[in-house]
């Protein structure tokens, strides 16, 4: 995201196109979590 000057990610992790694809970001662990279909 640097290389693209891109430096603040949460307007992304907070839009809806984030969480209307199931992506939840767990902000203790510092990862972003996505259900596997089964």
């Amino acid at each position: 995201a640097q290389e693209y000057e891109i430096y603040d990610l949460r307007p992304f992790f907070s839009s809806s196109h984030f969480s209307d694809n199931s992506f939840v970001l767990d902000e203790g662990r510092g990862i972003i979590r996505h259900p596997v279909a089964a």
